[in-house]
């Protein structure tokens, strides 16, 4: 997928795993690319709310930790999808290539 720069090294690193597990396939690359950019989305929130936080903002706090539960409920189902949570793993009996 065309993704920034930044987010290629971690592309190399799921797909080959993912593809291991069976859980990506060829018509999947562009859900990996949402994946990988929302959790780049979700990191760059993060000194957004340690800012508020620090800076006392309660508003600006309630603003960035919604955008972070949006984000973070978009990563977790597409995790989900991609077995990349313990839960899943365990339950379909997928091991982790080493």
């Amino acid at each position: 997928p065309n993704l920034p720069p930044q987010l290629r090294p971690r592309f190399e690193e799921l797909a080959p795993m993912l593809e291991q597990m069976g859980t990506l396939r060829e018509p999947d690359a562009g859900a990996l690319g949402r994946f990988l950019l929302l959790e780049w989305e979700y990191s760059a929130t993060v000194p957004q709310v340690v800012a508020a936080i620090t800076g006392g903002d309660l508003d600006a706090v309630e603003r960035w930790t919604t955008v972070q539960d949006k984000l973070h409920r978009q990563i977790d189902k597409l995790a989900r999808q991609f077995g990349l949570t313990a839960e899943i793993r365990k339950k379909n009996g997928w091991i982790l290539p080493r």
